[in-house]
């Protein structure tokens, strides 16, 4: 195989892989409920407020294993990922449905349900503290 074609199956295989992660996370964004959240809230300005960056949750019955950035601002909640095919999403807490609630121990959790029919979102215990921080704030 000259170099010609080399370069040529490379810049394919790459193109193949792009495409294949492209459709993964589309997949995945469609079975977690995320596309279905992010027709009613997607974010419509530029996430604010404190951040936790590479962290693990759970949208409908997905895991985002260190994938997902949260944001608390003062009037709400961003959730965003790295994956692509997946929109920031903003939940005014107004928006939230249930209350947030809250696990005992190392595995703390914060869980609320957002959108109709609703879809469940986990997300850990940093969140919980930065949630009652702007609560009270």
């Amino acid at each position: 195989m000259d170099s010609l074609s080399l370069g040529l199956a490379i810049v394919v295989l790459i193109a193949l892989c792009a495409v294949a992660v492209w459709f993964a996370s589309l997949t995945f964004a469609t079975l977690s409920g995320w596309r279905r959240l992010s027709e009613r809230y997607a974010a419509q300005r530029r996430p604010t407020g404190s951040t936790i960056r590479t962290r693990s949750g759970k949208i409908g019955n997905v895991s985002y294993s260190n994938l997902l950035t949260v944001r608390v601002a003062q009037d709400g909640l961003f959730l965003s990922t790295l994956a692509p095919a997946h929109k920031t999403l903003f939940f005014p807490w107004l928006g939230l449905q249930g209350e947030l609630q809250v696990a005992e121990g190392e595995a703390a959790y914060t869980r609320f349900h957002a959108g109709y029919p609703p879809v469940e979102i986990e997300l850990p215990r940093q969140v919980i503290e930065l949630v009652q921080a702007a609560q009270r704030g």
